[in-house]
């Protein structure tokens, strides 16, 4: 297959670039990091698949400006945003990163399937190989990565401003630093995309609240 990457030269397009190109897909791409103007129309319309690995607003307005270009394919963590798009995209979200990819477990990904075209499923097979697809419907989807990854990023921020930057001493202090180490390593930008962009965001964070409440109400 002919593959497009846009946002190529990021943490992800590398990995994805460097994903297909072993499964034998001819791939090129565009990143801001060329310096150009922008990408190469010509190769676009040839693609068989363009793939934004690019922030998931930039995402959505390059798909709002260039209905021309079929088999375009989303991969952001926040699906609600791309729902009156349904039947123009592909969505899908893979459940991997630069970070995890190299776990077997972490190899699958979510198709999301009241917002892709019906017969788009056989094409990120195809994509992507044996990889695991689990379809999902788009709401489904927003309100398991609140609990999976919104949660998770917001405890390591808070738990990030708590570390004291001395060596842990205790069991407790290491798992501390652990958590932590969830929102350093990842990119800034998809972390806060993933918080402020999920509709169920909100509700993490009175959960959070109200738990620290409790605790509070529980000190004498």
């Amino acid at each position: 297959m002919k593959v497009f990457i846009m946002g190529n030269r990021g943490r992800m397009g590398k990995l994805l670039t460097d994903l297909f190109n072993d499964l034998g897909h001819e791939v090129k791409g565009f990143d801001i990091l060329d310096g150009t103007t922008g990408p190469d129309s010509g190769e676009m319309q040839q693609a068989d698949v363009i793939l934004l690995s690019i922030p998931q607003g930039n995402a959505l307005q390059f798909c709002l400006n260039h209905p021309e270009f079929k088999n375009v394919v989303e991969i952001g963590s926040t699906k609600s945003i791309m729902k009156n798009l349904k039947g123009k995209i592909i969505s899908i979200h893979p459940l991997f990163g630069p970070l995890s990819y190299q776990s077997i477990n972490r190899r699958k990904i979510f198709f999301i399937d009241d917002i892709s075209p019906e017969d788009s499923i056989d094409l990120i097979r195809k994509l992507f190989g044996d990889m695991e697809l689990i379809t999902i419907g788009y709401d489904n989807h927003d309100r398991l990565m609140a609990e999976m990854l919104v949660t998770p990023y917001i405890i390591s921020l808070i738990s990030s401003r708590l570390a004291t930057g001395r060596e842990p001493m205790t069991r407790s202090a290491e798992v501390l630093e652990q958590v932590s180490l969830i929102s350093k390593l990842q990119s800034p930008e998809v972390m806060n995309m993933s918080i402020f962009l999920n509709p169920y965001s909100r509700s993490v964070f009175e959960n959070i609240k109200s738990s620290l409440e409790t605790l509070m109400g529980d000190i004498q």
